[in-house]
């Protein structure tokens, strides 16, 4: 009896084993996504006065600062200044590299930057070097992305709008419904007041009739 269950006892522990190592890989690999995209958000201090040279995508842009992307998720706030080199790399022969200015530096521009780190954390660009191809994708990504973004924040001023007159419709109905409820009440007093007025009428007309009888029957008498 011992020995017909072993083998069904020996199959339910091999199903556990490989379970349990189905979930841990599962754990792991979760754990690892988690980590990638820690990794993916941080950012980065440049120590004061340390040379750096970094390679990325731009991300963002602020006035004369722009947000520089590594290949390890890793974000670098770059500074340019009047003294920053900015070039565009040509390739082929007899082609120099062409200079270039602060508004060829557009999202999705992948570049080097090299410089030295301030008080603040920022590096402080002396030289910004990207590829020709590179600015035209940069170029015709961005004559994408705008008409979107333009698009996206007039849908967002129209909902904004329309919201605004709602809450103002909402208000004004506020106000006429307190309204009508004041009306009704003065209605309601108006009426009360006229069946008190017509009663006390009915009560003097009574009494006018019953003055007129009782004058009435005294002229009889006589």
């Amino acid at each position: 009896m011992r020995s017909s269950n072993r083998p069904i006892q020996l199959i339910v522990f091999a199903f556990a084993l490989a379970l349990s190592g189905h979930v841990f890989g599962q754990d792991s690999t979760a754990l690892g996504q988690a980590q990638a995209t820690s990794n993916r958000s941080q950012s980065r201090a440049v120590a004061d006065r340390q040379q750096l040279k970094i390679e990325g995508i731009v991300t963002g842009l602020i006035a004369n600062t722009f947000t520089l992307r590594g290949s390890d998720g890793t974000e670098t706030i770059v500074v340019l200044t009047d003294k920053t080199s900015i070039k565009t790399v040509r390739k082929g022969l007899f082609r120099r590299d062409q200079t270039s200015g602060a508004s060829d530096i557009l999202r999705g521009l992948r570049l080097k930057a090299e410089g030295r780190g301030n008080a603040d954390g920022l590096l402080i660009a002396e030289k910004i070097r990207f590829d020709e191809q590179d600015l035209r994708t940069a170029q015709a990504l961005e004559s994408r992305v705008d008409p979107v973004e333009t698009l996206a924040i007039s849908t967002e001023t129209l909902a904004e709008s329309n919201q605004k007159r709602i809450d103002e419709a909402e208000q004004n109905a506020q106000k006429l419904s307190a309204q009508i409820d004041e009306l009704s009440v003065v209605a309601n007093a108006a009426g009360a007041a006229a069946e008190k007025a017509q009663t006390t009428a009915d009560r003097a007309q009574s009494d006018a009739s019953l003055a007129n009888q009782r004058v009435s029957g005294l002229d009889d008498y006589e």
